[in-house]
């Protein structure tokens, strides 16, 4: 409604202190990888996977090894080497954990293409630490972050997806609308 892009809307409610927010992406009809693993890891990313309502509670049917969808870092499909700050021709595995590693990289990793070239789709600055209580509120000046509870500025409410309705008929009634009126107004003209 006021034309902030997710991160920005979620940091909004996170400083009005909203102790619950239910995310929906009203163009999925139907579960996929999409609002099962992808949502949820970009949410969890900017505020946290352990306050997502479930974490308690897994789900071993829908996530049979782990119970939940949250990878260690997201997009798990960056490359995971990165140059070595100290020797251009050598890689070294990058650095997925916020706060940075030791004796590795920085954390984000930095961008391996050079700004006068197209970054590729693998470029591991394109992943981000998908921690316990996410990065909005967080600043990695003032100190390490808590695994087990959220520090400074961190959301600490708790977080949940819509959950798709399967065959729900009011699904059916909204798109059979929705024809209905492309019909009408392809006959009006």
């Amino acid at each position: 409604e006021w034309g902030y892009r997710y991160w920005e809307a979620l940091d909004q409610l996170r400083e009005n202190k909203v102790k619950h927010i239910v995310i929906v992406f009203p163009q999925i009809m139907e579960n996929s990888v999409l609002n099962l693993v992808e949502v949820p890891n970009q949410i969890a990313k900017e505020i946290g996977y352990k306050n997502w309502l479930y974490f308690n509670s897994l789900d071993f049917e829908t996530y049979p090894e782990y119970g939940h969808p949250f990878a260690d870092y997201w997009g798990i499909w960056v490359s995971k080497y990165c140059a070595s700050e100290v020797n251009a021709n050598q890689t070294v595995p990058c650095c997925f954990e916020m706060g940075g590693c030791q004796g590795s990289q920085v954390y984000p990793p930095p961008r391996q293409a050079r700004l006068d070239q197209r970054r590729d789709d693998l470029d591991p600055s394109l992943a981000f630490d998908v921690s316990e209580y996410g990065h909005l509120g967080y600043q990695f000046d003032f100190g390490p972050i808590d695994p087990n509870q959220s520090v400074q500025g961190q959301y600490r409410g708790t977080w949940a997806m819509w959950q798709v309705t399967d065959d729900h008929h009011a699904v059916a009634e909204f798109l059979a609308h929705k024809v209905i009126q492309h019909i009408e107004s392809s006959l009006s003209k």
